[in-house]
């Protein structure tokens, strides 16, 4: 985190109480540390600020890489990009404002970018649960409560939370279920329909922070016959996804070369890596 801030040097860090002792840490200068409750002290009277007009390719977000290639990387993503991959979203599984999304991962992750914006670009209600505080069980339980109709999560997550909302039946609002991070199994998909009825959808996805999505599908977990051998689907409007060799030659049909991503929004580059981004 103390890598991460030497480096983005961001003006200021908002942390909430239960957290002020790490923000020390990692931020020792008191004047870019804000807490959370701050922000909802009283307005001090003057001048209204000055608007600010942000431009579609602006930056709108720098996302750190998990590492598990070497040191983590700032991946910048500008506004045009997140509202082309909401965009895509929002027509891959049709998000309507009646709809209620999770967010489960840590707003530092990419995949936070698309249930944050998924939901409020859509009129839609975005539902929080921290799981790390509060665990799986009461998860299952949150999700009846909260009559959630799109879920999403790593598989392994779902393994776990999934198999307590089966035990209790149904859960029949919920008509999505989109998982991606980590390998999908069948497994997986047989649980969804076990915890959906029927007209719900498996949404499997395979992105990086640096494109966003590079292939999705949308699985029917009720038919038996179309989970046997699981596809990473095709790559969605705007993205171009090939296999070349290592001189840049498309390879020959079951010939193993490297995955290329190409389009207009993938990421514009590493923050303050132009080495990296070049490569």
């Amino acid at each position: 985190l103390r890598a991460i801030m030497d480096e983005a040097e961001p003006v200021g860090l908002l942390h909430d109480a239960g957290h002020a002792q790490l923000a020390t840490r990692i931020e020792p200068d008191a004047g870019r540390r804000l807490a959370i409750e701050h922000l909802f002290a009283p307005a001090q009277a003057g001048p209204p600020p000055a608007e600010r007009r942000v431009k579609p390719d602006d930056i709108a977000s720098v996302l750190y890489t998990s590492g598990s290639t070497g040191e983590p990387r700032g991946v910048c993503q500008t506004h045009r990009n997140v509202l082309h991959h909401i965009a895509n979203y929002t027509e891959a599984i049709g998000i309507e404002p009646n709809d209620r999304l999770t967010l489960l991962s840590p707003l530092a992750f990419a995949a936070s970018v698309t249930n944050l914006f998924g939901a409020l670009l859509n009129g839609a209600a975005l539902c929080v649960f921290d799981v790390r505080r509060h665990g799986t069980g009461p998860l299952a339980r949150w999700l009846r409560a909260r009559e959630i109709t799109v879920y999403h999560s790593v598989p392994t997550l779902w393994r776990q939370v999934g198999r307590e909302v089966a035990a209790h039946g149904a859960l029949e609002r919920l008509r999505i279920v989109r998982l991606g991070g980590e390998p999908v199994m069948s497994a997986d998909i047989d649980l969804a329909a076990r915890c959906t009825g029927p007209g719900a959808r498996v949404y499997l996805v395979l992105s990086t922070t640096e494109t966003h999505t590079v292939c999705h599908t949308l699985i029917d977990p009720h038919d038996p016959t179309g989970h046997e051998h699981l596809s990473a689907g095709r790559p969605p409007r705007g993205v171009e996804v090939a296999l070349l060799d290592d001189a840049g030659r498309p390879v020959s049909a079951g010939e193993p070369g490297r995955i290329v991503v190409r389009g207009r929004h993938i990421a514009v580059g590493y923050w303050r890596r132009p080495d990296l981004t070049r490569a």
